[in-house]
């Protein structure tokens, strides 16, 4: 009897760890999702010309479209759309189509990606590469059961969709005219003296609604050069501290030195590679690691 119990659970596992014709080791394999994370990395570290908070927007966009793209085909899970901020349609897997949900997720992370950083051959190259090393080996483990070209244009049309969206948000509008108001507030700085960064970043539509409600800081300490002053005396502790830094603070400091001539460039992508090496050392199956990777760029 316990043999045959033993028997019966070996085949509920086998048999829910599947997805049609596919091992589960395929289905749940993170490395889909960590190489894709590598590859953005790498990809950031060859762009140019793209504002440093920007690559925000892009893990969190990515993010959506990942997660949009799987969660069809895990039961636990179900899409986000109606929680997001303005009235976004995800498209719903073809009936009568059997979705191979990673083949989506590598079809929908390889668009996202050549929407964010079409313009280096070089980045174009790499991310058709990777997606084509993957497309490839599913190919190797389909069968019938399967069909891979519904699995990618559903993968594209989820891409497309979280696109779309992604342009309401106002980013492309944030580049907008800054005057300096005077001693106190921001003004250029030498050598280059460059303008504004963004200064209407702030105005962009948030992906969720409410999210920043309560957040907002109150009004920082006043402005002011008189010794004993609060201001002056924050910022005199800082200067103060910077004379004599220890190796323990120097490294802290290099560690999250992330722009422009840290080893993650960016902020974003800092945190990223710290999700790809937990990932990585817990072998999270790839589902869990979409959801993680959804809610850190959110």
């Amino acid at each position: 009897m316990k043999k045959i119990f033993h028997y019966l659970l070996l085949t509920v596992f086998v048999l829910t760890s599947c997805e049609k014709g596919f091992p589960g080791t395929v289905k749940n394999d993170s490395h889909l999702l960590t190489d894709w994370i590598g590859l953005h990395l790498q990809v950031i570290r060859n762009t140019t010309g793209i504002t440093h908070i920007a690559y925000s927007r892009h893990f969190a966009y990515t993010g959506v479209a990942l997660y949009e793209s799987l969660a069809d085909g895990f039961p636990q899970y179900k899409s986000i759309a109606s929680r997001l901020n303005g009235n976004v349609q995800m498209p719903v897997s073809p009936k009568g189509n059997s979705i191979f949900h990673p083949a989506a997720a590598n079809a929908a992370i390889a668009d996202m990606l050549r929407f964010f950083y079409s313009a280096k051959p070089a980045n174009l190259q790499s991310i058709d590469s990777l997606e084509q090393a993957y497309h490839a080996k599913f190919v190797a483990g389909a069968n019938n059961n399967n069909n891979l070209d519904a699995s990618v244009a559903f993968g594209k049309q989820v891409a497309a969709t979280v696109i779309e969206w992604s342009k309401q948000d106002g980013a492309a509008n944030a580049a907008t005219a800054y005057t300096p108001l005077g001693e106190g507030y921001w003004e250029p700085t030498p050598a280059a003296f460059a303008p504004a960064n963004v200064p209407g970043w702030g105005n962009n539509k948030t992906m969720l609604p409410g999210s920043i409600a309560g957040t907002i800081p109150g009004a920082p300490i006043a402005f002011s050069k008189d010794p004993g002053t609060p201001f002056h005396t924050m910022v005199n502790e800082v200067y103060d501290i910077s004379q004599s830094l220890t190796d323990v603070q120097k490294s802290i400091a290099l560690f999250w030195d992330d722009a422009p001539n840290g080893k993650y460039v960016t902020v974003f992508g800092h945190w990223f590679s710290i999700l790809k090496q937990v990932l990585e050392k817990e072998k999270t199956p790839l589902m869990k690691g979409a959801e993680a990777y959804l809610r850190l760029g959110t």
